[in-house]
């Protein structure tokens, strides 16, 4: 309980008059100083009644999915079961793993009918979400005091890797649905018929010989432009530095996310792999609706460890992974020179007979640092040291492109066109 001005006002006039009465020696005025305080003290205790009885609820209009980085607006639903409007003074609290503005919001509850809140949200974490209870303070019916209150709110959800829909339109070949895509020279060639899985395009039924048969059978071409790719994640200790408004982990489990959907929708065979300082999780290349949903819910249960990535280990399961000739897509921090160091190991054992391909957020601090005047010693040899680390890692670079490995550095929010684009170049120029 918090007392509002209208019950301070009361008080100093109780010590008005007891000074007045004090001061005047009058006896007409001795125990008019108590009134106040006993007026004060009868409508408290009608508010603390009045308010312990009504009932304040709150509800969430939320989806049961959010994905990761993609702004979302909850509204949030107040009401009360008094005949009377209602003043609330709430703390809006956002589930762990949301980003929002924290404010206090001052809200007059009507009779009869809801109030809504809307709360924007970004999500940055995977997960399960629960919103947390809401403090909040409210008015008295005779406004003399605020009482606090703890609104629970129902609902639960999850945050799951982004769906890129807004990016089909530029992936050449696209059709509505997960399909195969047909091109000139591709499905050519039948290899053999096989029992139908789960996630097998409608397009490859054999219908003839699975009505001579009496079930579903699928047709299997020889095909050169079918590809093998398999997306490697860091999930190590590096992975938890921000990226804009997500980690680097959330990034490249977007940019995952976003390149499955694209493999799938060419047909392409697509697995996964999780790393830290050993494999967390992986999927060996499949293709169809199944190994998009296999891949997606393997993303959506990655964390970031809290040790440093080992990529030889990932490197030497990666190749297990790969039956045959393919494309890796490597995620990984590439705007750190001992980082880029350590991906010369991997072009070592996946190459040949795979293509790497190395991608990442690139943050343009160290060169900023490097560029900023210097006021005193100590900033000349901080823009000593950034230029020395963006020396370095401008050779990192420079020698995995040099053995044949493209590499991807762009910010956080531009990551994903950019490797698809290098996708698309690279299936142009039949380099895989």
């Amino acid at each position: 309980m918090h007392l509002t001005a209208r019950s301070l006002v009361l008080v100093a006039l109780s010590a008005l008059l007891a000074i007045a009465a004090l001061w005047s020696g009058a006896t007409a005025l001795r125990g008019l100083w108590a009134a106040p305080l006993m007026l004060l003290a009868l409508g408290l205790t009608f508010e603390s009644h009045w308010q312990a009885r009504l009932v304040v609820a709150a509800s969430a209009l939320w989806p049961r999915r959010f994905y990761l980085g993609r702004a979302t607006t909850v509204v949030l639903r107040l009401y009360h079961d008094a005949a009377v409007a209602v003043r609330l003074e709430l703390a809006v609290c956002v589930p762990n793993g949301m980003l929002a503005e924290p404010a206090i919001r001052s809200l007059t509850l009507s009779p009869g009918q809801p109030t809504g809140l809307a709360v924007p949200l970004t999500p940055v974490a995977l997960g399960e979400i629960r919103w947390p209870s809401l403090p909040a303070r409210l008015r008295g019916i005779l406004g003399l005091a605020t009482w606090s209150r703890e609104l629970v709110v129902e609902g639960a959800g999850s945050v799951l890797p982004d769906l890129r829909v807004h990016l089909r339109s530029e992936l050449p070949g696209w059709r509505a649905g997960l399909r195969a895509r047909r091109e000139a020279g591709s499905g050519s060639d039948l290899k053999q018929l096989r029992d139908y899985r789960p996630g097998d395009p409608p397009s490859r039924v054999a219908w003839r010989s699975s009505a001579r048969h009496g079930e579903l059978l699928v047709r299997e071409f020889t095909d050169a432009q079918q590809l093998d790719l398999l997306l490697v994640v860091d999930a190590g200790l590096r992975s938890r530095a921000r990226a804009g408004a997500l980690d680097r982990l959330g990034v490249a489990i977007n940019v995952a996310a976003g390149f499955a959907e694209s493999a799938v929708a060419r047909d392409d065979r697509v697995g996964l792999l999780i790393y830290a300082d050993r494999p967390l999780a992986f999927a060996a290349p499949a293709r169809g609706t199944a190994a998009l949903l296999r891949v997606r819910a393997l993303l959506g249960a990655a964390r970031a460890a809290t040790v440093e990535s080992e990529p030889i280990a990932a490197a030497l399961r990666a190749r297990r992974l790969l039956r045959h000739r393919g494309l890796v897509v490597w995620l990984t921090e590439v705007d750190d020179a001992a980082a880029v160091d350590d991906l010369g190991g991997v072009l070592q054992v996946l190459t040949p007979p795979h293509l790497v391909v190395f991608a990442g957020a690139r943050s343009d601090a160290a060169s900023a640092l490097a560029l900023t005047p210097a006021r005193d010693d100590h900033d000349a040899w901080l823009a000593l040291a950034a230029a020395e680390s963006e020396e370095r890692l401008v050779a990192g670079l420079q020698r995995l492109r040099r053995r044949g490995a493209p590499v991807v550095a762009a910010p956080a929010e531009r990551l994903e066109p950019a490797v698809l684009a290098t996708y698309s170049r690279l299936r142009a120029q039949r380099r895989i």
